[in-house]
């Protein structure tokens, strides 16, 4: 991911420390229970991730995981190093801690989309009381109030809310450890209950010897809606922005300039942003599809894909969350410009209470209508 929309918490979990860290964590797990139960002393000591000997390693073997394990290997106490890695393969490994990086950077999320959903929520209280022009294909439509502006845009996140709290919790705390094509030849389900249990997780039961990419499809999706639905609030606010309507436009500071040709250029550049990103975000889940269908037990076309989108979906969705939040902060409303607004189309904004009343007064509602459409 650029620096530009980089979230430090996400890359914390993402980058190439963070991912040995990971992988670490689960061949532990594994080692220990294996060696618990040959009556053999566990690791207390945790070996050191060496990036630059792990990337030496790899120019070697010309694969990652037995680099890794290359630089692991000789920290150990000598009893342990042969049980290292044992019965187990790189999918095991490296999927599992997938899922754990995923459910971490989905905690994250969960966490930035309840301060969005807190801060709409309180300038919800505060804007019932202000009116202004509510708009259907562009035109001038009924009033609404600008707390139901802001309402739509709050309940638009309750569900990626909920959904995200159930994707998690049910697709994300699995992981395998159960060998080749996993079926467990060598590292028994018990010891593989056992090793995941110590992390928190439990074993998928529908894995062969990659862990299913249907729950990752599955998240992609949800993060992109939501992507979508951040989109339609910055669109609003975009087009309630134009100087014709003149209603809404992002928080300008002293020092900011708009056009480096046009000095009286203020431009929705936050909420441009967002849409664009939004679009990014909702390219990510045709290729989270795409590896959903691996030959056979595994093939490695997902891996690729997966290097990249995962890491930048969180990024992206998390940079939305908190730019979003501050375009909110920012925001400035200009409701005698909405009273003006309503006031120029007055007419327009009445006509279907006054069709309704003339139907209550007894007129033909096809009559009423013709009669109150040639004055416009």
């Amino acid at each position: 991911m650029i620096e530009r929309y980089l979230s430090w918490g996400i890359y914390d979990i993402w980058n190439p420390e963070g991912t040995y860290e990971a992988w670490l964590d689960v061949e532990l797990a594994a080692l220990n229970t294996l060696l618990k139960s040959k009556q053999l002393e566990p690791i207390t000591k945790r070996p050191g991730v060496d990036e630059e000997a792990i990337a030496g390693q790899e120019l070697k073997y010309k694969h990652d995981m037995v680099a890794f394990l290359a630089t692991i290997r000789p920290q150990l106490p000598e009893y342990a190093r042969e049980w290292l890695h044992w019965g187990l393969t790189s999918s095991d490994i490296k999927d599992t801690a997938l899922y754990r990086q995923i459910f971490k950077s989905g905690e994250h999320v969960m966490d930035l989309l309840l301060d969005l959903h807190k801060n709409l929520g309180a300038y919800i209280k505060g804007l019932d009381k202000f009116r202004l022009m509510g708009r259907t294909h562009g035109q001038p439509a009924e009033v609404i109030n600008l707390g139901k502006k802001y309402g739509m845009w709050a309940r638009a996140i309750v569900p990626s809310l909920a959904n995200l709290e159930y994707l998690l919790v049910t697709n994300f705390t699995v992981g395998k450890l159960s060998g080749p094509v996993g079926d467990n030849k060598a590292f028994s389900e018990e010891l593989e209950r056992d090793a995941l249990g110590s992390l928190e997780m439990r074993p998928s039961g529908t894995q062969s010897q990659v862990l299913p990419r249907w729950p990752i499809a599955s998240l992609m999706s949800e993060l992109a809606i939501l992507a979508s639905n951040i989109e339609k609030a910055c669109t609003d606010i975009r087009n309630l922005s134009r100087p014709e309507i003149g209603e809404m436009r992002e928080g300008f500071t002293k020092s900011q300039v708009g056009s480096s040709a046009m000095p009286h250029k203020h431009n929705p550049i936050k909420c441009e942003q967002l849409c664009g990103l939004a679009r990014l975000m909702r390219s990510y889940v045709q290729p989270a599809m795409e590896n959903i269908v691996l030959w056979d037990e595994r093939d490695m076309t997902h891996s690729s894909v997966e290097r990249v989108i995962l890491p930048d979906a969180f990024h992206i969705i998390c940079y939305m969350i908190t730019t979003f939040i501050n375009i909110l902060d920012e925001l400035e409303i200009d409701t005698v410009k909405m009273e003006e607004n309503i006031a120029k189309f007055s007419a327009q904004l009445n006509s279907s209470t006054e069709l309704n009343n003339r139907i209550v007064a007894g007129e033909k509602r096809e009559d009423s209508f013709n009669d109150l459409q040639s004055k416009f």
